[in-house]
């Protein structure tokens, strides 16, 4: 029996199904779901899941509002979200995903099988970091006419000891303030921008928007702008170049902005590196995959610039801070990330993607090594919306700061701090950027002195 899945971003299941005979066993069948999960994570040498009755409490309710209501959503009847109900409860440790489906099932075998055929919930339920579970299940009466029997909500939750960090930032770092003064260039047309297909290595294929200097000598640097997130459904990469071809109008850098479609490349695979479901196989994470982008370019145009640099603002730094943790490329001469609001910290006590817990026994000494490379975190002062469409707001995010400018301390500070405790060079610098809120556009002038070596000049961190 086939079921039709669908993501919705919540770290809940809620799953509906419509020819489950009337039973008044449904512990019994909440139990089952959590005895056959826990089969599947033994598989994969995965700690069981433990129940949790909480979290069992705020599950069955939303199964009961969901049937009084007649529908399927993770927003409550009264517009809570599944944040918010677990919040009531007064769980607030905690990090979730959510996810919903929908389909005919009759048992909790065909319910955990169907999961178990979706690559995305599947990815869920043998997540290394989850620790406690609560599953309710609820009946329509016998003999109701509504095509909805059975309510089902599972929620998977991590409620492992984490670091939570200040609000009250006690960082030491003095704004910076550009000597580069930018001009519009809004209507310039004396740089082309030009693109080509690419096929990666796992067949997938993706646009290469690009910028050169008139002139290509042996000054030229290279640069990789790694696009932000966008409110439609394609990605914001065309932006990307338009905003930044200024670089090669005016400072020598060939400018190159892979597209990562949404709808080939959503967040896991281009934010998150594609390490989720991977964390034993690098060649599979997205930073090998700018290595062989970047000898390809320099293969097609003959260029010999050596090393590239990475830049990323907003989602694009979410892609940058973490290639520059997680990379073992040698082709990647220093980084700037600016302005993120979903950050890897060095948690020990918090798994990927918000910590490094799970990726400690294979990659301690890489991400070690790494905190020597270059790295300049570029965050606006102005950049400090709680409520900023694309701020993440799970539990987790939020224990690092209430906005992006917190986080961005935070995550300086929570890294000097790991090196000191290790006694690790520290290569990454600090750049607040006076008066700036949220946009590419207004970091250019700070890329621009980083990039000429202005700002290692008059550096004052």
């Amino acid at each position: 029996m086939k079921l039709k899945l669908s993501l919705i971003t919540l770290f809940a299941l809620c799953v509906l199904g419509t020819a489950f005979a009337q039973t008044s066993n449904t512990a019994a069948q909440e139990r089952r779901v959590v005895e056959l999960i826990n089969i599947e994570r033994a598989k994969q040498n995965l700690l069981p899941l433990t129940w949790h009755d909480t979290l069992a409490s705020i599950a069955r309710a939303h199964s009961e509002d969901m049937l009084r209501g007649n529908f399927v959503s993770g927003t409550g009847s009264d517009g809570s979200s599944n944040a918010e109900r677990i919040r009531r409860s007064g769980i607030t440790n905690m990090t979730w995903w959510n996810i919903f489906t929908s389909g005919n099932s009759n048992t909790p075998e065909q319910m955990v099988a169907a999961y178990m055929n979706s690559e995305t919930h599947r990815n869920i339920i043998l997540r290394r970091g989850l620790s406690h579970i609560g599953v309710g299940i609820v009946h329509r009466p016998s003999g109701s006419n509504a095509s909805r029997a059975i309510y089902w909500t599972v929620k998977f939750v991590d409620m492992l000891p984490a670091t939570t960090f200040s609000n009250n930032i006690n960082v030491q770092a003095a704004i910076y303030r550009p000597q580069t003064t930018i001009r519009s260039i809004s209507q310039s047309q004396r740089t082309e921008i030009k693109n080509y297909t690419y096929t990666l290595a796992n067949d997938k294929r993706t646009t290469i928007f690009y910028t050169m200097p008139q002139t290509v000598n042996n000054e030229t640097k290279v640069l990789f702008a790694m696009r932000p997130e966008s409110l439609n459904d394609r990605s914001d990469a065309e932006g990307t170049i338009n905003t930044m071809r200024y670089l090669s109008e005016t400072e020598n850098i060939i400018v190159i902005v892979p597209e990562f479609e949404r709808g080939t490349f959503p967040a896991a695979e281009y934010q998150r590196l594609n390490i989720s479901g991977n964390i034993e196989n690098p060649e599979r994470w997205m930073p090998r995959e700018i290595d062989n982008m970047y000898l390809d370019f320099c293969r097609r145009f003959n260029i010999q610039a050596g090393k590239y640099i990475l830049f990323g603002q907003s989602a694009g730094a979410q892609f940058t801070h973490r290639a520059t943790m997680l990379s073992q490329s040698s082709l990647m001469d220093y980084s700037i990330a600016a302005n993120t609001g979903t950050i890897t910290f060095p948690d020990e006590q918090t798994d990927y993607i918000l910590g490094i817990r799970d990726l400690l026994p294979l990659y301690r000494n890489l991400i070690n090594q790494n905190f020597a490379r270059r790295m300049y975190i570029l965050i606006g002062n102005q950049d400090n919306d709680p409520n900023h469409w694309a701020l993440a707001s799970s539990v987790g995010a939020a224990r690092q700061g209430n906005n992006r400018y917190e986080r961005m301390l935070n995550f300086y500070q929570a890294s000097k701090d790991y090196c000191e405790r290790y006694n690790l060079p520290f290569n990454w610098k600090l750049i607040i950027m006076d008066g700036v809120g949220h946009g590419t556009a207004g970091t250019r002038a700070y890329v621009i002195d980083i990039v000429k070596g202005i700002y290692d000049r008059n550096s004052v961190n």
